[in-house]
């Protein structure tokens, strides 16, 4: 399991009628756990000097499979891939996690950033992904 080499000890993840967790949505996470999340991602898949995942895991699920919504961006495996209002591969490269009402990972390799939002914004849940791509991302 990825939670129990990261430290990841309290969680809520919802589950079907048969006990399997969902893995698309669901999942409760602190601020800092939601952080070691996006450190293992930036270190391709090292946390603590420990491999958890593949690197070829990492650019495999952070690649621009499918297009989805113009104004989040593309779906790579359970990572959103930001593009600009062309569809095109936002520059510099942002993958994120998105959450209900804007909780976001966001992980930027080329500059060695990463952002982690918590929030309630049920009515603006995109906030975070433009504060980011139009104050943080840029140089």
């Amino acid at each position: 399991m990825l939670f129990q080499p990261l430290g990841i000890k309290e969680y809520r993840w919802y589950e079907d009628s048969k006990g399997i967790s969902i893995g698309g949505f669901g999942l409760c996470l602190k601020t800092e756990d939601m952080l070691k999340i996006g450190l293992m991602m930036l270190s391709g898949g090292v946390f603590q000097n420990r491999r958890i995942v593949s690197e070829e895991w990492i650019k495999q699920s952070t690649v621009k499979r499918y297009h989805t919504y113009n104004k989040i961006g593309s779906y790579g495996y359970h990572w959103w891939v930001l593009t600009n209002d062309d569809n095109e591969i936002f520059d510099p490269h942002i993958y994120f996690s998105m959450g209900y009402g804007g909780q976001y990972i966001m992980v930027n390799q080329e500059r060695n950033r990463i952002v982690v939002f918590t929030s309630e914004l049920y009515n603006d849940t995109f906030l975070p992904l433009r504060l980011a791509k139009n104050y943080i991302f840029i140089d």
